[in-house]
């Protein structure tokens, strides 16, 4: 699965995710707080979660743009 995915500040975006899959995701602007460890990003980085359930929630900071892909 691929999404690209564009937050305004302090929007949420919820994705379903199979069960056993695990997610990267690359943070081309911005920046934002990243599944249930709350993992903060920003432009330039690369994350990587493991999956621990059936979806996860990436949060735009609420000063900055937040864009990324997984």
């Amino acid at each position: 699965m691929f999404l690209d995915v564009r937050l305004s500040k302090g929007g949420e975006f919820t994705q379903p995710i199979p069960k056993d899959f695990n997610s990267f995701f690359y943070v081309y602007s911005g920046k934002g707080i990243f599944g249930s460890n709350l993992i903060e990003a920003s432009e330039g980085s690369f994350v990587v979660l493991k999956h621990d359930g059936e979806q996860f929630t990436m949060k735009g900071s609420i000063i900055y743009f937040l864009h990324f892909s997984f």
